[in-house]
């Protein structure tokens, strides 16, 4: 999805040579048949090949990504996930990020009531 969401609309030779690990066009073909199926992706047809775009924003799917991710590694824990991620020392935020971040927090009490 990355490389369809980066390209706005992507062939399977260049979902291919996007890839940083080397993966056949068969398998990228198969993967693509199944978010087809699944409504996550559409495709048209281009002279002989077949371009595919995404049917949600990059901003829905990240979105989306983030709750499996959280769910399945962090027992859907928000705080964890954000602990994990500041406790990894190659993370580096400035100062501005921090006030962003202590902002939605803010924000997000505020929204409880």
């Amino acid at each position: 999805m990355d490389s369809i969401h980066l390209l706005s609309e992507a062939s399977v030779a260049d979902i291919v040579a996007s890839m940083p690990d080397r993966v056949s066009g068969s398998a990228v073909r198969v993967f693509l048949k199944a978010l087809e199926e699944k409504g996550r992706v559409r495709r048209r047809k281009e002279g002989r090949r077949y371009l595919y775009s995404a049917t949600q924003s990059r901003r829905v799917e990240g979105r989306s990504a983030l709750q499996r991710v959280i769910g399945t590694f962090f027992g859907s824990s928000i705080s964890s996930a954000i602990s994990s991620h500041l406790s990894d020392p190659s993370v580096e935020l400035d100062e501005e990020e921090l006030e962003r971040i202590a902002r939605l927090v803010e924000e997000a009490r505020a929204k409880r009531g």
